[in-house]
Protein backbone atom coordinates (compact mmCIF):
# COMPACT_ATOMS: atom_id res chain seq x y z
CA UNK A 1 0.00 0.00 0.00
CA UNK A 2 1.45 3.53 -1.23
CA UNK A 3 -0.95 5.77 0.12
CA UNK A 4 -4.44 5.10 1.91
CA UNK A 5 -6.90 8.41 2.64
CA UNK A 6 -10.20 8.60 4.02
CA UNK A 7 -13.22 10.44 3.15
CA UNK A 8 -17.08 10.31 4.27
CA UNK A 9 -17.43 7.17 3.24
CA UNK A 10 -15.25 4.90 1.59
CA UNK A 11 -11.39 4.26 2.88
CA UNK A 12 -8.61 4.82 -0.69
CA UNK A 13 -6.13 2.43 -1.01
CA UNK A 14 -3.03 3.32 -3.72
CA UNK A 15 -1.79 -0.06 -4.02
CA UNK A 16 2.12 0.01 -5.93
CA UNK A 17 1.79 -3.21 -8.34
CA UNK A 18 4.67 -5.45 -9.04
CA UNK A 19 7.02 -4.74 -12.17
CA UNK A 20 6.00 -7.66 -15.15
CA UNK A 21 2.21 -7.69 -13.67
CA UNK A 22 -0.48 -6.90 -15.66
CA UNK A 23 -2.50 -3.85 -13.34
CA UNK A 24 -5.38 -4.49 -16.00
CA UNK A 25 -6.29 -7.69 -14.22
CA UNK A 26 -6.60 -6.08 -10.67
CA UNK A 27 -9.56 -4.35 -12.07
CA UNK A 28 -12.14 -7.57 -12.03
CA UNK A 29 -11.17 -8.22 -8.53
CA UNK A 30 -13.61 -5.92 -6.98
CA UNK A 31 -16.05 -8.78 -5.97
CA UNK A 32 -13.35 -11.10 -4.52
CA UNK A 33 -12.29 -8.06 -2.64
CA UNK A 34 -15.69 -7.46 -1.16
CA UNK A 35 -15.89 -10.96 -0.09
CA UNK A 36 -12.85 -10.85 1.74
CA UNK A 37 -13.92 -8.04 3.44
CA UNK A 38 -16.97 -9.51 4.61
CA UNK A 39 -19.06 -6.30 2.84
CA UNK A 40 -22.51 -6.15 3.92
CA UNK A 41 -25.20 -6.52 0.91
CA UNK A 42 -25.26 -4.21 -1.48
CA UNK A 43 -21.76 -3.01 -0.74
CA UNK A 44 -19.10 -3.05 -3.51
CA UNK A 45 -15.21 -2.47 -3.66
CA UNK A 46 -14.35 -0.48 -7.03
CA UNK A 47 -10.91 -0.85 -8.37
CA UNK A 48 -9.52 1.62 -10.56
CA UNK A 49 -6.47 -0.49 -12.48
CA UNK A 50 -3.44 1.89 -13.62
CA UNK A 51 -4.32 5.21 -12.05
CA UNK A 52 -0.32 6.49 -13.17
CA UNK A 53 2.82 5.77 -11.87
CA UNK A 54 2.25 2.24 -11.67
CA UNK A 55 -0.47 2.39 -9.65
CA UNK A 56 -4.03 0.46 -8.71
CA UNK A 57 -6.97 2.17 -6.69
CA UNK A 58 -8.99 0.38 -4.68
CA UNK A 59 -12.30 2.40 -2.99
CA UNK A 60 -13.93 0.62 0.18
CA UNK A 61 -17.36 1.47 1.28
CA UNK A 62 -16.96 2.66 5.27
CA UNK A 63 -18.67 0.58 7.66
CA UNK A 64 -19.89 3.96 9.72
CA UNK A 65 -20.50 6.59 7.19
CA UNK A 66 -20.21 10.25 8.02
CA UNK A 67 -23.06 12.78 6.42
CA UNK A 68 -21.71 15.79 4.53
CA UNK A 69 -23.40 18.99 6.06
CA UNK A 70 -24.91 20.81 2.74
CA UNK A 71 -25.73 23.83 5.21
CA UNK A 72 -22.99 24.03 6.63
CA UNK A 73 -20.28 23.81 4.15
CA UNK A 74 -22.42 26.89 1.91
CA UNK A 75 -22.15 29.46 4.99
CA UNK A 76 -19.19 28.41 6.46
CA UNK A 77 -16.99 27.83 3.92
CA UNK A 78 -17.00 30.93 2.30
CA UNK A 79 -13.52 31.19 0.59
CA UNK A 80 -14.59 28.04 -1.37
CA UNK A 81 -17.77 29.51 -3.12
CA UNK A 82 -16.72 33.16 -3.82
CA UNK A 83 -13.81 31.98 -6.04
CA UNK A 84 -16.46 31.16 -8.89
CA UNK A 85 -19.10 33.30 -10.77
CA UNK A 86 -21.90 30.35 -10.08
CA UNK A 87 -20.73 28.60 -6.86
CA UNK A 88 -22.38 25.07 -7.46
CA UNK A 89 -21.73 22.85 -4.09
CA UNK A 90 -21.17 19.36 -4.37
CA UNK A 91 -20.01 18.06 -1.52
CA UNK A 92 -16.47 16.69 0.24
CA UNK A 93 -13.77 14.96 -2.65
CA UNK A 94 -12.32 12.03 -0.82
CA UNK A 95 -9.58 13.14 1.34
CA UNK A 96 -12.89 15.72 2.52
CA UNK A 97 -11.47 18.62 1.11
CA UNK A 98 -15.06 20.91 -0.44
CA UNK A 99 -15.79 20.34 -3.70
CA UNK A 100 -17.15 23.28 -5.63
CA UNK A 101 -18.03 23.63 -9.31
CA UNK A 102 -18.75 26.90 -11.50
CA UNK A 103 -21.87 26.82 -12.86
CA UNK A 104 -20.93 29.25 -15.11
CA UNK A 105 -18.43 27.25 -16.91
CA UNK A 106 -20.30 23.87 -17.15
CA UNK A 107 -22.03 25.57 -19.16
CA UNK A 108 -24.33 22.91 -18.73
CA UNK A 109 -24.88 19.99 -16.19
CA UNK A 110 -26.44 16.86 -16.32
CA UNK A 111 -27.15 15.36 -12.29
CA UNK A 112 -27.64 11.45 -13.26
CA UNK A 113 -28.71 8.38 -10.67
CA UNK A 114 -31.24 5.98 -9.40
CA UNK A 115 -33.79 6.70 -6.49
CA UNK A 116 -32.28 6.94 -3.31
CA UNK A 117 -28.74 8.00 -4.66
CA UNK A 118 -29.40 11.60 -3.51
CA UNK A 119 -30.32 12.83 -6.68
CA UNK A 120 -32.34 15.64 -5.64
CA UNK A 121 -29.85 16.53 -3.02
CA UNK A 122 -27.28 17.54 -5.30
CA UNK A 123 -29.83 19.84 -7.53
CA UNK A 124 -30.81 21.18 -3.95
CA UNK A 125 -26.86 21.94 -3.30
CA UNK A 126 -26.36 23.91 -6.81
CA UNK A 127 -29.76 26.10 -6.28
CA UNK A 128 -29.29 26.60 -2.59
CA UNK A 129 -25.53 27.61 -3.39
CA UNK A 130 -25.96 29.55 -5.67
CA UNK A 131 -28.48 31.53 -3.91
CA UNK A 132 -26.84 31.90 -0.89
CA UNK A 133 -23.67 33.65 -3.12
CA UNK A 134 -25.37 35.64 -5.55
CA UNK A 135 -28.11 38.44 -4.98
CA UNK A 136 -31.34 38.57 -7.19
CA UNK A 137 -30.61 40.82 -8.96
CA UNK A 138 -27.10 38.22 -9.84
CA UNK A 139 -29.10 35.60 -10.59
CA UNK A 140 -32.28 34.37 -11.67
CA UNK A 141 -33.89 30.85 -11.28
CA UNK A 142 -36.42 29.34 -13.40
CA UNK A 143 -37.51 25.58 -11.32
CA UNK A 144 -39.43 22.76 -13.12
CA UNK A 145 -40.47 19.69 -11.03
CA UNK A 146 -42.32 17.38 -13.10
CA UNK A 147 -42.84 14.77 -10.00
CA UNK A 148 -44.13 17.82 -7.44
CA UNK A 149 -41.84 16.52 -4.44
CA UNK A 150 -38.11 16.65 -5.42
CA UNK A 151 -37.71 20.53 -5.52
CA UNK A 152 -40.75 22.40 -3.50
CA UNK A 153 -38.82 24.30 -1.17
CA UNK A 154 -37.09 25.84 -3.66
CA UNK A 155 -40.40 28.37 -3.42
CA UNK A 156 -39.13 30.18 -0.40
CA UNK A 157 -35.74 31.69 -2.27
CA UNK A 158 -36.03 35.06 -3.61
CA UNK A 159 -35.03 34.38 -7.14
CA UNK A 160 -37.49 32.64 -8.77
CA UNK A 161 -38.82 34.19 -11.39
CA UNK A 162 -42.08 32.20 -10.44
CA UNK A 163 -43.61 29.69 -8.41
CA UNK A 164 -41.57 25.89 -8.93
CA UNK A 165 -43.11 24.40 -11.97
CA UNK A 166 -45.24 20.93 -12.06
CA UNK A 167 -46.88 21.34 -15.61
CA UNK A 168 -45.13 19.88 -18.70
CA UNK A 169 -46.79 21.70 -21.14
CA UNK A 170 -46.24 24.35 -18.73
CA UNK A 171 -42.95 23.72 -18.81
CA UNK A 172 -42.60 23.88 -22.86
CA UNK A 173 -44.21 27.17 -22.75
CA UNK A 174 -41.25 28.30 -20.51
CA UNK A 175 -38.87 27.01 -22.80
CA UNK A 176 -40.18 29.05 -25.81
CA UNK A 177 -39.83 31.78 -23.44
CA UNK A 178 -35.94 31.39 -22.72
CA UNK A 179 -35.77 31.18 -26.25
CA UNK A 180 -36.74 34.63 -26.51
CA UNK A 181 -34.80 35.72 -23.20
CA UNK A 182 -31.88 34.01 -25.28
CA UNK A 183 -32.48 36.85 -28.16
CA UNK A 184 -33.21 39.57 -26.17
CA UNK A 185 -29.69 39.10 -24.18
CA UNK A 186 -27.82 38.83 -27.54
CA UNK A 187 -29.06 41.66 -29.03
CA UNK A 188 -27.84 43.77 -25.96
CA UNK A 189 -24.43 42.15 -26.05
CA UNK A 190 -24.52 43.23 -30.12
CA UNK A 191 -25.37 46.91 -29.10
CA UNK A 192 -23.02 47.14 -26.31
CA UNK A 193 -21.01 45.79 -28.44
CA UNK A 194 -19.39 43.14 -25.74
CA UNK A 195 -19.37 39.12 -26.22
CA UNK A 196 -20.13 38.25 -22.77
CA UNK A 197 -22.62 38.91 -19.87
CA UNK A 198 -19.22 39.55 -17.55
CA UNK A 199 -18.25 42.37 -19.80
CA UNK A 200 -21.93 43.52 -20.21
CA UNK A 201 -21.86 43.78 -16.51
CA UNK A 202 -19.09 45.20 -16.02
CA UNK A 203 -20.02 48.40 -18.23
CA UNK A 204 -23.22 48.86 -16.66
CA UNK A 205 -22.29 48.32 -13.08
CA UNK A 206 -26.11 49.73 -12.11
CA UNK A 207 -28.33 47.89 -14.75
CA UNK A 208 -26.49 44.23 -14.75
CA UNK A 209 -28.00 41.71 -16.60
CA UNK A 210 -28.35 38.45 -14.05
CA UNK A 211 -27.64 34.95 -14.79
CA UNK A 212 -30.59 32.54 -15.77
CA UNK A 213 -30.75 29.36 -14.46
CA UNK A 214 -32.99 26.78 -15.48
CA UNK A 215 -33.15 23.47 -13.30
CA UNK A 216 -35.14 20.52 -14.05
CA UNK A 217 -35.39 17.85 -11.74
CA UNK A 218 -36.35 15.33 -13.98
CA UNK A 219 -35.87 15.53 -17.68
CA UNK A 220 -36.82 11.56 -18.55
CA UNK A 221 -40.34 11.86 -17.13
CA UNK A 222 -40.74 15.27 -19.83
CA UNK A 223 -38.65 13.63 -22.45
CA UNK A 224 -41.30 10.25 -22.67
CA UNK A 225 -44.44 12.68 -22.39
CA UNK A 226 -46.88 11.66 -25.54
CA UNK A 227 -49.42 14.59 -25.22
CA UNK A 228 -50.06 16.51 -28.56
CA UNK A 229 -49.18 19.61 -29.26
CA UNK A 230 -51.70 20.92 -31.86
CA UNK A 231 -49.96 24.21 -32.74
CA UNK A 232 -46.88 21.83 -33.80
CA UNK A 233 -49.08 19.92 -36.03
CA UNK A 234 -49.68 17.01 -33.02
CA UNK A 235 -46.10 16.07 -32.11
CA UNK A 236 -45.58 14.40 -28.89
CA UNK A 237 -44.68 17.25 -25.93
CA UNK A 238 -41.55 14.94 -25.15
CA UNK A 239 -40.69 15.40 -28.70
CA UNK A 240 -41.11 18.95 -29.00
CA UNK A 241 -39.28 19.62 -25.45
CA UNK A 242 -36.37 17.48 -26.92
CA UNK A 243 -36.20 19.86 -29.65
CA UNK A 244 -36.54 22.88 -27.89
CA UNK A 245 -33.93 22.06 -25.01
CA UNK A 246 -31.41 20.59 -27.78
CA UNK A 247 -32.12 24.63 -29.44
CA UNK A 248 -31.02 26.13 -26.08
CA UNK A 249 -28.48 23.92 -24.77
CA UNK A 250 -26.32 24.01 -28.51
CA UNK A 251 -26.49 27.83 -28.84
CA UNK A 252 -23.19 28.56 -28.77
CA UNK A 253 -24.39 32.17 -27.14
CA UNK A 254 -26.38 30.81 -24.10
CA UNK A 255 -23.44 30.83 -22.04
CA UNK A 256 -22.34 34.03 -23.36
CA UNK A 257 -25.83 35.35 -22.52
CA UNK A 258 -25.25 34.06 -18.86
CA UNK A 259 -28.17 31.07 -19.32
CA UNK A 260 -27.50 27.63 -17.98
CA UNK A 261 -29.62 24.49 -17.64
CA UNK A 262 -29.13 21.99 -14.29
CA UNK A 263 -30.66 18.39 -15.35
CA UNK A 264 -31.68 15.92 -13.06
CA UNK A 265 -31.83 12.17 -14.83
CA UNK A 266 -33.02 9.57 -13.61
CA UNK A 267 -33.11 6.46 -15.51
CA UNK A 268 -31.44 6.31 -18.81
CA UNK A 269 -33.53 5.79 -22.27
CA UNK A 270 -31.05 5.92 -25.65
CA UNK A 271 -34.24 6.59 -27.18
CA UNK A 272 -35.36 9.59 -25.29
CA UNK A 273 -32.04 10.51 -24.13
CA UNK A 274 -29.00 10.04 -26.43
CA UNK A 275 -26.06 10.87 -27.22
CA UNK A 276 -27.24 13.60 -29.16
CA UNK A 277 -28.67 15.40 -25.33
CA UNK A 278 -25.33 14.40 -23.61
CA UNK A 279 -22.95 15.88 -26.03
CA UNK A 280 -24.44 19.21 -25.84
CA UNK A 281 -24.51 19.15 -21.86
CA UNK A 282 -20.87 18.99 -21.37
CA UNK A 283 -20.88 18.07 -17.70
CA UNK A 284 -22.05 15.24 -15.47
CA UNK A 285 -22.46 14.02 -12.20
CA UNK A 286 -23.15 10.61 -11.96
CA UNK A 287 -24.65 8.90 -9.00
CA UNK A 288 -25.22 5.21 -8.63
CA UNK A 289 -27.52 3.98 -11.86
CA UNK A 290 -28.72 0.94 -13.42
CA UNK A 291 -26.65 -0.54 -15.84
CA UNK A 292 -22.93 0.23 -17.62
CA UNK A 293 -24.70 2.03 -20.20
CA UNK A 294 -25.74 4.93 -17.84
CA UNK A 295 -22.30 5.51 -16.30
CA UNK A 296 -20.90 5.80 -20.11
CA UNK A 297 -23.80 8.50 -21.35
CA UNK A 298 -22.27 10.30 -17.85
CA UNK A 299 -19.18 9.84 -17.41
CA UNK A 300 -17.99 8.07 -20.51
CA UNK A 301 -16.83 5.36 -18.75
CA UNK A 302 -18.22 2.65 -16.25
CA UNK A 303 -18.23 3.17 -12.49
CA UNK A 304 -21.43 4.69 -11.65
CA UNK A 305 -23.27 1.65 -12.01
CA UNK A 306 -21.26 0.02 -8.75
CA UNK A 307 -21.23 3.00 -6.26
CA UNK A 308 -23.12 2.89 -3.22
CA UNK A 309 -26.63 4.33 -2.97
CA UNK A 310 -25.76 6.92 -0.48
CA UNK A 311 -24.65 10.03 -2.33
CA UNK A 312 -21.31 8.76 -3.86
CA UNK A 313 -20.51 10.43 -6.97
CA UNK A 314 -18.34 11.24 -10.16
CA UNK A 315 -18.16 14.57 -11.01
CA UNK A 316 -17.01 15.50 -14.81
CA UNK A 317 -17.09 19.28 -15.65
CA UNK A 318 -16.70 20.32 -18.86
CA UNK A 319 -12.54 21.19 -18.85
CA UNK A 320 -11.61 18.15 -16.83
CA UNK A 321 -9.92 15.29 -18.81
CA UNK A 322 -10.95 12.04 -16.59
CA UNK A 323 -14.02 12.08 -13.53
CA UNK A 324 -13.29 12.98 -9.70
CA UNK A 325 -14.64 10.53 -7.07
CA UNK A 326 -16.67 12.78 -4.10
CA UNK A 327 -19.35 12.30 -1.94
CA UNK A 328 -22.49 14.61 -2.02
CA UNK A 329 -23.37 16.62 0.70
CA UNK A 330 -26.98 16.77 2.06
CA UNK A 331 -29.40 18.33 4.35
CA UNK A 332 -32.75 17.95 6.11
CA UNK A 333 -35.87 20.08 4.94
CA UNK A 334 -35.90 21.78 7.72
CA UNK A 335 -32.33 22.48 7.22
CA UNK A 336 -33.42 23.41 3.97
CA UNK A 337 -36.25 25.84 5.30
CA UNK A 338 -33.89 27.69 7.70
CA UNK A 339 -31.54 28.14 5.08
CA UNK A 340 -33.87 29.38 2.83
CA UNK A 341 -35.07 31.67 6.00
CA UNK A 342 -31.17 32.62 5.78
CA UNK A 343 -30.90 33.66 2.33
CA UNK A 344 -34.22 35.84 2.67
CA UNK A 345 -32.76 37.80 5.36
CA UNK A 346 -29.44 38.25 3.77
CA UNK A 347 -30.98 39.77 0.47
CA UNK A 348 -34.84 41.46 1.65
CA UNK A 349 -36.41 42.94 -1.15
Amino acid sequence: VALDTSGASVDVYELEVQKGYDINLIAHLGDNFARSLALPKGERVLVEANIGNGRAALYIPKAAKRRVPSTELITQRTADFTKFKLPGLVGEDLVGKPLVVDIAQAPHLLVGGEVGSERASQLLNMLFSMAYYCSPQQLQMTVIDPKKIELPVVNQLPHLTEAVVTDIQQAYTIFKQVQTVLEQRCQLLLEAGVGHISAYNELNPEHPIPYYIVAISELHVMLQNTTPVPELGDIALGQAVRQSLMSLVTAAPAQAAGIHFLFGLQCYDPKTCGDMLRQAIPSAIGLRVRGQAFSEMLIGRPGCEVLGSQGQCYVLMSNDMTPVRAQVASATELEWVQLAQQIKEKWPN
